[in-house]
């Protein structure tokens, strides 16, 4: 079928091993299931990015780390920045980094209405209805959680409403 997604029973990888999912009983059951954690885990993770690698008065990233994880890893890490620029979904001016895509700055990028396509903005969400944004020049975090899986409807409400 091509999927990430298998079940523990038949997994090789996950067999006698798979994280119980603690709401619902389930488990994730692919070894690319990405952050399971709670609302306020990813608010204090997203607000210790927005502060530049500190939380609670603790600095636990240099703020050369943070920026670092917030540029676009598809167009800047190459030996020569990219003759053909890769974007996400194919829109000019939505990069990716390792916090999810990214809005940066291109002459083709148009309106920025697509969510994750603002300047200096992080987004991704989760198949569990769970996503995030994060806003630097705003200082805004967005967190979203259903419960349902693939509800992106509930994320691009929320975002579509947040500052450019």
């Amino acid at each position: 079928c091509g999927s990430t997604y298998s079940s523990t029973e038949t997994s090789a990888f996950l067999q006698g091993s798979a994280s119980r999912v603690i709401q619902g009983g389930g488990c994730v059951c692919s070894v690319a299931g990405g952050l399971v954690s709670t609302l306020r885990d990813y608010s204090r993770l997203g607000q210790m990015l927005l502060n530049d690698g500190e939380l609670d008065g603790v600095r636990l990233l240099r703020p050369e780390s943070v920026r670092l994880l917030a540029r676009d890893w598809l167009n800047d890490y190459t030996p020569e920045r990219r003759r053909q620029p890769l974007w996400v979904w194919n829109t000019p001016g939505i990069g990716f980094s390792p916090l999810g895509q990214i809005g940066v700055d291109h002459p083709e990028a148009g309106v920025r209405r697509v969510v994750g396509s603002a300047l200096q903005t992080v987004h991704w969400g989760g198949a569990g209805g769970s996503g995030y944004m994060l806003n630097w020049p705003h200082k805004l975090l967005v967190l979203t959680y259903t419960g349902c899986a693939f509800d992106t409807e509930t994320q691009r409400t929320m975002w579509r409403h947040a500052p450019p």
